[in-house]
């Protein structure tokens, strides 16, 4: 009888159980089931790229972004995707519009900014690393994108605000570059205009281990 009616109840709390709605997923689980979903996507868009399906790879990047927009991965691979079809513009326009979120890190900003000045974006990149808060690591691609547009006294500035706020060896590197750019922008006041060429600032560095030069 007892057997009977403890399996009376089983069945009754069963059903009762079956017959509640199921509790609702929590905010924080749903987005990382969909990041996980995006990260899915964008393994399958690698995957065609690497093996030439370009279009099958577009359409899994966007698949990706519409899921999670903060998945960079997947803006970088659309714009390569892009980039690899001629649609330079519409590749700048992907990687302009990557969310702040997606930028979380210093190596994550160097990626973006190397895609981006890839398909003519270097302006681009530069102003928004401007107003930017940036830590060691974007100070130095910031400063390294100001150096390859000519811009030195903009890199010269920035180059010094990474050096003041830093210590060891990341403050003395910044102060290398510091050197190395105060020499280009002396170089660019006797000629009226700065000089030019990636080997310009190459033989800068090299020479600016000589501390006296101005910093």
């Amino acid at each position: 009888m007892r057997a009977s009616l403890a399996a009376f109840w089983v069945t009754l709390y069963a059903a009762q159980a079956a017959a509640q709605p199921a509790a609702p997923i929590g905010t924080a689980a749903m987005a990382a089931m969909v990041h996980e979903s995006a990260l899915g996507w964008v393994s399958r868009a690698d995957a065609a790229a690497a093996g030439g399906r370009t279009l099958e790879a577009e359409a899994h990047y966007r698949r990706a972004l519409g899921l999670d927009p903060s998945v960079l991965a997947a803006s970088l691979g659309l714009g390569r995707a892009l980039a690899a079809r001629g649609r330079r513009d519409e590749a700048r326009a992907v990687l302009e519009a990557v969310s702040e979120r997606a930028l979380g890190d210093s190596a994550a900003v160097a990626r973006w900014c190397e895609a981006l000045v890839a398909v003519g974006g270097a302006e681009a990149a530069r102003a928004r690393l401007a107003h930017r808060a940036r830590d060691g690591g974007e100070q130095r691609v910031y400063v390294t994108l100001l150096s390859r547009a000519s811009r030195f006294a903009e890199a010269l500035a920035a180059a010094r605000q990474w050096r003041d706020a830093s210590a060891g060896a990341e403050a003395r590197e910044a102060a290398v570059l510091c050197r190395a750019l105060a020499m280009l922008v002396a170089e660019a006041d006797v000629v009226g205009r700065p000089p030019e060429g990636a080997s310009v600032f190459r033989r800068a560095l090299a020479a600016s281990v000589d501390p006296a030069v101005p910093q």
